[in-house]
């Protein structure tokens, strides 16, 4: 019956430690995550500044906008 107990605290112990790792592997990549997004806003809102300068990922074009690179096509379809 000891070794039993001696068994059951092992393995609890084991699972701590595995859940321990897990837990900080979770964090590692949620870190990455949130420097990721924090990149992709600051160049959402770098876009959208240059958006009100005329230059962002938008153009209108025939009283619609579309996607800036693409005006030509979209003018050839309107004439």
């Amino acid at each position: 019956m000891a070794k039993c107990r001696t068994l059951q605290e092992e393995n609890e112990e084991i699972g701590a430690v595995a859940s321990e790792g897990k837990i900080h592997e979770m964090a590692m990549k949620m870190a990455v995550l949130k420097t990721q997004n924090t990149e992709l806003k600051n160049q959402f809102e770098a876009k959208g500044a240059e958006e009100e300068d005329g230059e962002g990922l938008f153009a209108c074009v025939g009283g619609g906008y579309i996607a800036r690179g693409r005006e030509d096509e979209v003018q050839a379809l309107l004439s």
